[in-house]
């Protein structure tokens, strides 16, 4: 891989990490720096992510980054993906590893994550959501497409135009069940 020049820093617990970009123009970190951070065993966490499935959900590439008047390869994963690695270690390791206060760190990181991804799939109706949830979100979609279906409509000149745009708000109406009055003709008037 060609060499790449840091972007920008970034400080995460007492380290400063380069931001560079992969060869696909995502940002990426190293990771010895946040592993060593929880006192991880370097060597392991170089082979978990270099396997092929961590390396597609990860990002992991090892470009060598030009930093500080040298160029050094270094394992990276997309930025964008720091908290889901950080999410796949054990807290009772990090503990193990004699850091009580990153494995407290991670706990109630994790527990939050899993909160928020849980509020997340019942907000929109995903696999964790009752039927009355489910029901709902798509009620709401419903709702938003017949909003602006009548935005559409009533910034469209053309007369065509807002006839299919008319029957098209008529019918998600009917599918919401709320009365709907088309536009009035001249004659109707």
């Amino acid at each position: 891989m060609n060499k790449i020049t840091v972007s920008m820093n970034l400080e995460f617990a007492g380290v400063v990490l380069p931001v560079a970009q992969d060869e696909n123009g995502r940002d990426v970190v190293p990771l010895k720096p946040i592993a060593e951070v929880f006192g991880l065993k370097w060597d392991v966490q170089r082979v978990r992510v270099s396997r092929p499935e961590m390396v597609r959900r990860m990002g992991t590439c090892t470009p060598v980054i030009r930093g500080a008047d040298q160029a050094r390869e270094m394992v990276c994963i997309r930025l964008d993906r720091v908290a889901a690695w950080l999410n796949t270690l054990n807290p009772e390791r990090v503990r193990a590893a004699g850091n009580a206060d990153g494995a407290d760190f991670l706990e109630a990181k994790q527990t939050e994550w899993d909160d928020l991804l849980h509020a997340y799939e019942l907000e929109r109706g995903g696999v964790f959501a009752t039927q009355a949830a489910r029901s709902a979100a798509a009620r709401e979609r419903q709702m938003r497409l017949l909003y602006t279906g009548l935005k559409l409509k009533n910034a469209t000149g053309d007369a065509r135009d807002r006839q299919v745009l008319t029957k098209l708000c008529e019918q998600t109406a009917a599918e919401l069940g709320v009365p709907y009055q088309p536009e009035l003709t001249a004659g109707e008037e």
